[in-house]
């Protein structure tokens, strides 16, 4: 299970995962909002070619963090 120690380091994690989609979006109140005890990240990836959605559970600091990922056209 990957760890971080801020916010910031899951999205350039995602951006590192995702660099050769079109367009990568994060969505919701985590986005720009603390993230709580337990919280989750919706991201949609735009890209050419559809893939299966994509979940991981990683750590910020001690609290867990689910990242949803959707694929779009």
């Amino acid at each position: 299970m990957l760890r971080f120690k801020r916010k910031s380091e899951i999205f350039e994690y995602l951006r590192k995962i995702f660099r050769n989609s079109e367009l990568v979006l994060v969505r919701g109140s985590a986005a720009y909002g603390n993230l709580k005890a337990f919280y989750d990240i919706d991201v949609e990836v735009y890209a050419t070619k559809l893939r299966k959605p994509y979940y991981d559970v990683v750590l910020l600091g001690k609290k867990p963090i689910l990242l949803s990922v959707y694929f779009e056209r």
